[in-house]
């Protein structure tokens, strides 16, 4: 059982410790399950929570605290970054594609951007 002694109020931006490799590896995984839910569309912000969620399950953020409970924690803007560069690898490579479309029954974050999944 993990106690917390420190609680951190406001954004707390992280960097993963996953290299580009992996964290391909774990956006293509997020993509394949959501291919076996039946969905064929993902969000960007939704992704991002996912990549954020699993990488703090593996102790994969750098700089976290022992002991510490963040109230917000966000992954810094260089990963925010790194995720839009890979996701246009997956685009080139004609896995995925931007869905300009303004549905907003998909978008769960104003201004939040839908990628249709090419299957």
């Amino acid at each position: 059982m993990q106690y917390f002694t420190i609680t951190k109020y406001g954004d707390s931006n992280f960097n993963l410790k996953y290299d580009d490799s992996q964290l391909l590896d774990i956006i293509s995984g997020y993509i394949q399950k959501k291919i076996a839910a039946g969905e064929d569309y993902f969000t960007y912000f939704t992704l991002c929570k996912a990549v954020l969620k699993k990488a703090d399950s593996e102790n994969m953020l750098l700089d976290k605290e022992a002991y510490t409970f963040y109230a917000s924690p966000n992954l810094s803007p260089k990963e925010y970054t790194r995720i839009s560069r890979l996701l246009w690898k997956l685009i080139l490579e004609g896995k995925i594609f931007v869905d300009f479309s303004n549905n907003a029954y998909i978008a769960h974050y104003e201004n939040d951007t839908v990628l249709g999944i090419i299957q």
